[in-house]
């Protein structure tokens, strides 16, 4: 068994008998087609030859999947690389990021000269909201800015409707607004993609969350300017999607969409049931959980240190969470748990019950 390495650890914990809260993958895991094409490209060795680099099949497969409009479509190596290339096609002299937020933001703007901003979302009684004067005091005049929006938010579960961001980017038209939308899939709630979008707004989607399958990436940018989209498709590194990636999604969007979106379907109910469990127990606990419509839920743990929290979790009772404290924004005293079956949530709410009591 490999040993696995936690940020902030002092010492190895044995991964693979952990039970883990940490990531927020699709909790049913991925759908069987998945594995079945993983092992039919790979006995046609696409893996021995290079992709096409305009990755034509595969951007046809996600437009007609999602009925959108190919030319619109830039296919990325998962969320991350779509988020950089939409940030760097921008060239904006400042990135405002809505937070309680994760990312790598700090990197890309000390390497491109962008000043970055937080705009932190207030903690209202069990949610999270975003103030609209709080975002019109970081727009400067006469700069050019480009806001980072995570809907549904990670780490707080909060969610704006397509109806509430396009209010926001209509009051902000010279602002570029990238929407992230990797948690969408799971949470069965509408997507910006299916409404006709302003040109100041590009959507970043992921299927690496929602098929629980983040070692094969893909991901995609959709936006309505040509121009902008034409920029990012030519800021993509070629061949920036691997061969069996481009192989498996290809067929699996094309071939198997019905049986995907049954998955999907699924997928949101289950999410559903499990989140209102361990919310349930959670909050018999004593803990205070916030509204969440995503596959995870934010947790606030007054007098109990986060990085203590998990390590105890980890060490004592094989239990992997996140410790929330790296998002910009929040404290030590918050957490974030994924979604899991209701029989790993009992072995996780024991365990942290335990800890409550202390020694």
């Amino acid at each position: 068994m490999k040993p696995y390495r936690f940020h902030g650890f002092g010492e190895q914990v044995n991964y693979d008998l952990l039970i883990d809260f940490s990531t927020n993958l699709n909790p049913l895991g991925p759908p069987r087609e998945l594995s079945e094409l993983i092992n039919e490209c790979l006995k046609c060795r696409v893996w021995a030859r290079y992709p096409d680099p305009n990755y034509a099949e595969l951007s046809a497969a996600i437009a007609s999947f999602y009925r959108l409009d190919p030319e619109y479509v830039v296919p990325c190596s998962g969320a991350s690389e779509a988020i950089n290339l939409a940030i760097i096609s921008a060239k904006p002299d400042t990135l405002i990021v809505i937070a309680p937020s994760y990312g790598d933001y700090e990197l890309l703007c000390t390497a491109l000269g962008i000043k970055l901003k937080y705009v932190l979302m207030s903690e209202v009684g069990s949610s999270f909201r975003l103030s609209i004067d709080s975002l019109t005091n970081h727009v400067e005049e006469g700069r050019k800015c480009v806001v980072v929006i995570v809907n549904p938010n990670n780490p707080t579960g909060t969610y704006l409707s397509p109806k509430d961001m396009l209010s926001l980017a209509s009051e902000f038209e010279s602002t570029l607004f990238i929407v992230d939308e990797a948690y969408v899939e799971l949470s069965g709630v509408d997507s910006l993609i299916n409404y006709d979008l302003p040109e100041n707004v590009v959507v970043i989607r992921t299927f690496t969350k929602s098929l629980a399958a983040p070692g094969l990436r893909l991901g995609f940018t959709y936006s309505s300017s040509k121009s902008l989209s034409r920029i990012l498709d030519s800021l993509r590194p070629t061949w920036n999607i691997d061969s069996l990636s481009n192989c498996v999604y290809t067929k699996l969007l094309r071939d198997h969409a019905d049986q995907l979106k049954r998955y999907l379907s699924e997928s949101v109910r289950y999410v559903r049931e499990w989140r209102s469990y361990l919310v349930e127990m959670l909050n018999s606990l004593g803990l205070k959980v916030f509204d969440s419509i995503a596959n995870f839920v934010l947790v606030k743990h007054s007098g109990i240190d986060t990085e203590y929290l998990r390590n105890v979790l980890a060490r004592k009772y094989g239990i992997a969470i996140r410790s929330a404290h790296t998002f910009h924004g929040l404290g030590r005293e918050y957490s974030r748990f994924s979604v899991k079956h209701p029989r790993y949530c009992d072995v996780l709410v024991k365990a942290i019950e335990e800890v409550l009591k202390g020694p």
